[in-house]
């Protein structure tokens, strides 16, 4: 398999781990939304465009772009540090993902990265203000921990991205 095209496993809600092969080049839009069941990802380590964390998350091969959560992550979940970019529609629709932590490298929040999260309810920034797309968290009802002390931090970032977002500055932005 050295593709897998558009929305080729859309919609399938049983679907619950993949292994993706070494020899995997592209991975179309849309192939695995809807998949609300799926919690794992797996990258064969040989591959050379994409790699996964132990939680299955999708990133590319040197971890710097987070390209997609499985739909049924859930719970707490750490952003690798090496990310700086997470892509287009990345937690789109990750409904049982309650609290996520930004760590200090990401520069790029994209296009409804965190849409239809309906169970987020906590974002914690651990580094500057990235740029955040307009709707970034739409409809997202959360609250955003961001530190206090730093000064990248202003009021013309702190909006709601399409989302009901309430900002709350904290001295240690670790929860």
């Amino acid at each position: 398999v050295n593709s897998i095209r558009y929305a080729a496993f859309y919609g399938c809600k049983n679907l619950v781990s993949l292994e993706l092969p070494a020899s995997l080049q592209v991975i179309g839009e849309h192939v695995f939304f809807g998949c609300t069941s799926l919690t794992g990802l797996y990258v064969d380590e040989n591959n050379r465009y994409y790699s996964s964390d132990d939680r299955g998350v999708l990133l590319n091969k040197n971890k710097t772009q987070l390209l997609l959560a499985p739909g049924g992550i859930s719970g707490y979940y750490e952003i690798p540090d090496s990310v700086t970019i997470i892509c287009d529609y990345a937690f789109n629709s990750c409904n049982s993902l309650k609290s996520v932590v930004i760590p200090n490298n990401v520069t790029t929040i994209s296009d409804g990265a965190f849409r239809f999260c309906s169970r987020l309810r906590e974002i914690t920034f651990k580094g500057d203000s990235p740029f955040i797309s307009a709707l970034a968290f739409n409809t997202v009802e959360a609250n955003a921990y961001y530190s206090a002390d730093n000064p990248t931090w202003i009021r013309d970032v702190l909006n709601n991205y399409g989302g009901t977002i309430t900002w709350i500055p904290c001295v240690e932005c670790v929860h």
